[in-house]
């Protein structure tokens, strides 16, 4: 078992044996993969903390969308990896070449509040806006309201998020204030 199997499967153990052999953590799978890559999209926490022990490099990309460890971990709702990638440095404002989403616009959209308030405070910027996709522009507050993650928008409102400064907001400042104001 190579090094990317080992950690998308979490055998942390195999990992370990492999990293002690010599072992490249920046080396690629045949499918452009590092091992951290892939110990994040297989939620393996162990693994992920032990090659972050290592110094593997946060900002590795994904192959297919330019997606990070950190952008896969909010993506996928893996709010304690997350919390190891903000603290071990990851870039919590690099955006996905592909649509031009932030890690915090992936929580927002998926009304991920933990992950909003992990994000916010590692630093990350609550009015940037989307570089590319359908809505260039997008806040993750606009990507809140457009999913209706009606808690994401109060989080992210109480947190200082600008209401109605997105290029197509203008269709859902009254839902976002709906929102804001329903409670």
């Amino acid at each position: 078992m190579d090094i990317w199997e080992a950690a998308s499967a979490g055998k942390l153990d195999r990992v370990k044996e492999l990293v002690s052999g010599g072992a490249n953590l920046e080396a690629k799978s045949e499918n452009g993969y590092t091992a951290l890559s892939e110990a994040v999209r297989g939620d393996c926490t162990d693994v992920v903390q032990f090659l972050l022990e290592h110094d593997a490099d946060t900002e590795c990309e994904d192959p297919m969308s330019g997606d990070t460890p950190l952008t896969n971990a909010a993506n996928t709702h893996s709010t304690e990896i997350a919390r190891m990638l903000c603290k071990a440095g990851a870039a919590v404002n690099a955006t996905r070449a592909i649509g031009g989403w932030a890690p915090l616009h992936l929580a927002a959209a998926g009304g991920n509040v933990e992950m909003i308030t992990l994000l916010v405070e590692a630093g990350a910027d609550i009015a940037l806006k989307r570089n590319g996709g359908a809505y260039i522009g997008g806040t993750p507050l606009f990507e809140a309201a457009m999913t209706k993650q009606e808690d994401a928008c109060r989080c992210l409102v109480a947190m200082g998020a600008p209401v109605g400064e997105d290029v197509d907001q203008r269709r859902f400042r009254k839902h976002i204030r709906a929102i804001i104001n329903s409670e």
